[in-house]
C-alpha cells in the first residue's frame, strides 16, 4: 500500500507541487527556500536588488514531491542559488541531485534554533562565489 501510495503521489508531482516565483527572469542569484527561511531570503533578495545584483527567488510550498522542474529551471538560468535552511542542508543536498547545468548551489545553515537573518544569507553567498 505504502508503495503504491508513493508512485500515486511522485506521478502527479506537476499537480501537486507548489512553488512562488520572485524577480526569476533575469535573476543569476537565486535563493531557492521553504518554510520559515523565506522570509529572510526574501529580504535578502530585495536588498541585493537595491544594490543592483540580479536576485530572485524559488519558494518551495511543497517539499515532497520537490518540485523538479522549477528546480532544474532555476539551476539552467542562475549562476548560483542559495539554499538557506535551519538544518545541516538536507534539501540544498537534493537540490544538488538536479544540477546537471554547473549552477553553483550554496548553503546557508542554521541549527541552533534561531531564525537565520538576511544578513547570515547575503555572507553565505558572498564567501560562497
Amino acid at each position: 500500500m505504502t508503495r503504491y501510495l508513493t508512485n500515486k503521489i511522485e506521478s502527479h508531482t506537476d499537480d501537486i507541487c507548489l512553488t512562488k516565483k520572485f524577480h526569476l527572469d533575469d535573476a543569476e542569484v537565486v535563493f531557492l527556500t521553504y518554510g520559515c527561511s523565506t522570509r529572510s531570503a526574501m529580504s535578502a533578495m530585495e536588498q541585493l536588488r537595491r544594490e543592483g545584483v540580479k536576485a530572485g527567488l524559488l519558494q518551495l510550498q511543497t517539499v515532497w514531491p520537490l518540485p523538479e522542474k522549477e528546480i532544474r529551471q532555476v539551476l539552467a538560468s542562475a549562476k548560483t542559488v542559495v539554499v538557506p535552511e535551519l538544518n545541516l542542508g538536507q534539501i540544498a543536498g537534493e537540490i544538488r541531485k538536479f544540477n546537471d547545468y554547473g549552477c553553483s548551489v550554496i548553503q546557508a545553515n542554521r541549527v541552533d534554533g534561531i531564525l537565520i537573518t538576511p544578513k547570515q544569507i547575503i555572507d553565505a553567498w558572498k564567501e560562497g562565489r
